[in-house]
This record gives structure tokens, sequence and C-alpha cells, in this order.
């Protein structure tokens, strides 16, 4: 028996390469750890009262789909006393268990699927990808932002789900594997709704690399269709029940939704390979026609896959990490209209696929160890840097948000964002001016935002501009009906009427907003308040 002597002289660099990436990570995420909550971090999570006092029953009742990712939030709380820096551990935590599946994953794959490549490179090939992956800045908010431990958690259960199903494909049965693989859909299917990526990206492995599935895969797309379009003219209600259930809101068509995700899309490609200027809110908006460069972003996104397809007998790993970027997107960036068009964290599991597939390529050249590994390096250590300081800047809120208006002035939440942080420093007229801009852009696409229509009322009642809060309170009323909305708004008006001296006035409305939320404790405040006035 010989021993291959090459894998052996390998594995100390290996070693040293991935400790090495353990401590640039760790230095990359420093600042993350001390990062206060954002946006929607507050209401899931600091004045969520389900996670100090709800039960885990009452959470799955409420989240349902969700439940996995907010269990971790409630246990976070039950454990930790809710501190912000154990949060941020545990999004650490979880990033580097993706990091180890994700380089587990490349492993089996460039075992199994690299054509050409030496003991060495194939070691070495599945380090690179996970060093790029783990360290890149596109990656802060699945990371940073707490809230978004969602995209990190069903990252974990698609990936661990797509390496337990290859391994029992491609080796020999195992009950762990299997055992796995059960836990992790079970798992995944009650974190996020686009966990179903892992069924599209199995579909798609087994129709282009497994031959003996390919037939049964027609047959079946075919007989689908058949049953849906005989019984499409019998069960009308109940197809209509379906596609309101792959709707996250009406007020966009698929139609619209698809075409402005063409060039969201290679957005996200482009932030790949340059990540600077990287936004919280990207400030995309929803395009109603096409255009000539839509169809060719259509047309290259059809290039790049077919291109993908041709090429899976000489570099499969590149088809591979194309065929996963694409049904990473499929769920969020295809035909499934989501209210927010387009957002970073939507990334972090699809990347895994394009920077497999962009090191597959980079393999590919043949280049030697040495060119390689100083190539990596030098990649490594400019993401490390950008990383960092991407972190640096989510720990000052003005600066960050401050940071976003910049890139999109004429986004309605930057606006809204940074005006909150000029309220804090007193500057109550240039936040007028920023809630204002944010309103109207929001009620130009027919939207309202409700925390920013009752942050623009409070301003103004803060100003002394009693006549022009008062307007601004009946916009709000004319467009705000959900109970818990309301209640907001008509607190934030009895507010105004504390102001003004008119507690009468004050107290019916806040008795009104407790009626509509009982859990409103500002407007419990004002009612005790008024009556002690009176």
């Amino acid at each position: 028996m010989t021993v291959d002597t090459s894998k052996l002289s390998f594995s100390p660099f290996a070693l040293m390469f991935s400790l090495g990436l353990f401590f640039l990570l760790l230095i990359a995420y420093w600042p993350s750890f001390s990062v206060p909550f954002y946006l929607d971090d507050r209401t899931s999570i600091s004045d969520n009262l389900l996670l100090s006092h709800g039960s885990m029953l009452e959470l799955f009742h409420v989240y349902g789909l969700r439940f996995i990712t907010y269990l971790s939030f409630w246990l976070n709380h039950q454990w930790f006393e809710g501190t912000l820096l154990s949060y941020h551990v545990v999004n650490f935590a979880i990033h580097l268990v993706n990091g180890f599946l994700v380089y587990r994953l490349t492993s089996l794959l460039s075992e199994q699927f690299s054509t050409g490549l030496s003991v060495r490179q194939k070691t070495l090939l599945p380090l690179i990808v996970t060093a790029f992956w783990l360290l890149h800045p596109l990656n802060i908010q699945a990371v940073t932002y707490v809230v978004q431990r969602t995209a990190a958690l069903v990252t974990l259960f698609v990936v661990l789900a797509t390496l337990s199903y290859l391994k029992l494909r491609l080796n020999k049965f195992s009950f762990l594997q299997c055992s796995l693989l059960a836990l992790s859909i079970i798992c995944g299917v009650l974190t996020k709704q686009n966990f179903f990526v892992v069924v599209i990206f199995i579909v798609l492995f087994e129709y282009y690399f497994m031959a003996s599935a390919k037939r049964l895969i027609q047959y079946s797309i075919l007989f689908a269709l058949m049953v849906i379009a005989l019984a499409y003219p019998f069960y009308q209600e109940l197809f209509q029940a379906l596609s309101s259930l792959t709707k996250e809101t009406t007020a966009i068509s698929r139609s619209d939704y698809f075409i402005t995700q063409l060039l969201v899309l290679w957005q996200y490609i482009y932030k790949v390979f340059v990540p600077i200027n990287l936004q919280l809110d990207m400030g995309v908006e929803l395009v109603k026609e096409s255009t000539g460069w839509h169809f060719l972003a259509f047309l290259a996104h059809g290039i790049l896959i077919s291109f993908a397809i041709i090429q899976r007998k000489k570099i499969p790993l590149f088809t591979l990490g194309i065929l996963w970027f694409y049904a990473g997107h499929s769920i969020e960036s295809f035909v499934i209209p989501i209210t927010d068009l387009a957002f970073e964290h939507r990334t972090y599991l699809p990347n895994i696929g394009f920077i497999l597939a962009f090191v597959a390529l980079l393999s590919a050249l043949k280049l030697n160890d040495k060119v390689m590994i100083s190539i990596a390096l030098v990649i490594v250590i400019f993401l490390a840097i950008a990383t960092y300081q991407r972190n640096v800047l989510w720990q000052t809120p003005f600066d960050f948000y401050k940071n976003e208006l910049s890139h999109s002035p004429n986004s309605p939440r930057s606006n809204a964002a940074f005006a909150e942080q000029l309220i804090k420093k007193g500057e109550l007229a240039e936040a007028e001016k920023l809630f204002l801009v944010s309103v109207q852009a929001n009620l130009k696409k027919g939207q309202v935002t409700v925390s920013a229509l009752n942050n623009l009322m409070k301003v103004r009642f803060q100003q002394g501009k009693y006549q022009a809060g008062v307007q601004t309170a009946m916009l709000a009323l004319k467009y705000i009906h959900q109970p818990k909305d309301k209640s907001y708004t008509l607190t934030t008006i009895a507010y105004g009427y504390i102001q003004m001296g008119w507690c009468d006035f004050a107290l019916g409305l806040a008795k009104s907003a407790v009626k509509l939320d009982n859990s409103n404790e500002q407007a419990k405040s004002y009612v005790i308040h008024c009556n002690k006035v009176e």
C-alpha cells in the first residue's frame, strides 16, 4: 500500500491556514460585538415581551415558520438575560459553524467532482472558498445585524441538509446522515421559508450530474404540468389560495418583481467582486416597464447559466456553484413578490455557490500552488479589512445612517433612519425635513410607513408646530387601519395635545389607544398623567 505524501505534507499548512483564518475572522468581527440594535431589532428583540414573558408554545403560535429563529432569541434572553453581547456572540458562533459546514460541503464536492486537480489542489480549494465566504463583507448583515440571524440559521440548515443528502447519494447509507437530514429539514422549515431552495438545488444536481435521475425528473415535471392543467378549471379557488401563499405583498405583481430582480441579481454579483459602498438599504426602485437594460440582464443570466451547464464535465465545480447561486436566489429574487426589493443579507446563502464557482474557475487556470495561495491571501486580507471597517461603521448609528443616506438620498428608509439620529442630537428642524421626504416618497409609491408618519408628527409637536402636527395626524389616520398601528398613532396625537396643554382631548385618545392595543405602555402612562392633571 502506498501513502500519498503530498496530502500529508499539505496538512500542516491546512491547519495553520484554518487557525489564521479563525483569528482573522475574530479580528474582522470584533467591532460587531458592541454594535447596538438596529431597526427591526427593536420590535423583534429588545421590545419583544414574548422573549421575556412568553413560553415556547406561545413563540410557536406567533412566529410559526420562523419559530427556530425566535426560539434562539428567546434562549438568548432566558440564559443570558438578553445582553446585547450574547446576541452578537451567538450570531458569530453560527457564522463559524456555517463556515465549517461550507468547508465540509466544498471538500466533498471537490473530492467527487473536481477534474484535473491534484490532491494538494483539492485540499486547497475548499480552504480558499471557506475563507473568501467567511470574510466577505456582504455577509455582515447576516452576522452583525442581530435580527438577520434568520438568514444565518436557514443557511446552516440548508448546507447541512445538502451535505447530508450528498453523502447519502454519493457514499454508502448512514443512519447518522439520515438523522441529520431529517433534523435539518424540520429545523429549516421552521426557520425561514426560503429553506425550500435546498429542494431546487437537489433537483438541479440530480438532473445535471446524476444521469439515472434525469428521465425521472423530466417525466415528473411533465406529469405535474398535466395534473395542474387538468385540475385548474375545477379547483381555481385552491390555486388562487396557493398563489396568495407565495406572495408577501399584493402591491407588487410577479412580472414587475421579476423584471426588477434581473438587475438586482447583477448588483449582487457586482458586490461580490467590488464590496465597497455597501448598504443596509440598497435603494432599489420597482420597475414597471422593462427596458433594453433588463433584456440584456436577462440575456446575460441566460448566457452565464448556459455556459455553466455546458462546462459541467470540464469544470463541474463551476457548474455546481452557479446552480447553487441561482437556486439560492430562486425564492427571494425570482417571482415571489417581497416588499423589500433587495437586501445584502439575501446573498449570504447563494454566495457560497458563487464563490465556489469563482475559485473553481481560478483553479482551472492551472496556476502554480504558490501563486494560487498568494492570490488567495491578498484577497483574504482585503476582505478582512473591508469587513472590519464595515463593522466599525455599524458601531455608531449616526455615522452608519449618515453613510446610508449618502448612498441612497431618495430612500424613504434612509431618510427616516437618519432623521431619528438627528432628533437625538436635538436637530429637530433637519429631522423634520428628512421625515417629510420619507413620508412623501412612500406616498408616491402608494405606501405608508407608520413610524415615519408618527415621528414626523412628534417632531412637529416638539417644535411647537401644533397645526402642522395635527394635519399630519389626519393624514396618518386616513391611511392607518391596523389596530396596533392605529393605537401607536393615537398615542402620538395624545402626546401632541398634552404638549398643547389639552389633557381632556389627550385622555380620550390615550384610552382609545389602550383599547386598540392593551400592551401600549406609553398610552397607559398618558392616561395616568392626564387623570392626575384633571
